[in-house]
């Protein structure tokens, strides 16, 4: 329905269904399917405003930190998407997602294991071939 709907009806959906609800939809703590309808809504976005509503609505800390899980990692992908589509808040969608990581300006050496395995924890590219390493351990 949110990919089909007209302009304004998935404006009128977002302002007063949706975004006051986002944070506790992402989370889960609504329903347990609010992740999976928050990651339709971000493929369905359509404008830079409804863009930034959407990432000024979430908390990427919360989003990619301890207790969250794949669900909740795809929202914040889904939203970078949504950034690289619509050419918007890319350079403060990118901040969002290293503070959540832990990652300053002199953390280059960690930032891509870190960011490929959604793991803050993650130090080296050898940590990511680490043998052994269990489903259950992996961040997602």
């Amino acid at each position: 329905v949110l990919e089909t709907a007209s302009a304004e009806t998935f404006a009128a959906l977002c302002s007063e269904f949706f975004l006051p609800r986002l944070a506790a939809l992402a989370t889960a703590s609504d329903a347990d399917f609010g992740p999976f309808l928050v990651q339709r809504l971000a493929d369905a976005i359509r404008s830079p405003p409804q863009l930034a509503a959407a990432l000024k609505a979430l908390d990427f800390g919360a989003l990619l930190g301890p207790g969250s899980g794949p669900p909740q990692h795809t929202i914040v992908i889904k939203l970078l998407e949504a950034c690289l589509r619509l050419r918007k808040d890319l350079d403060t969608s990118a901040a969002a997602v290293f503070a959540a990581m832990g990652l300053g300006e002199g953390d280059h050496r960690r930032a891509w294991p870190a960011l490929l395995a959604l793991d803050p924890g993650c130090d080296s590219t050898l940590a990511l071939l680490k043998p052994g390493r269990e489903a259950s351990e992996a961040p997602f």
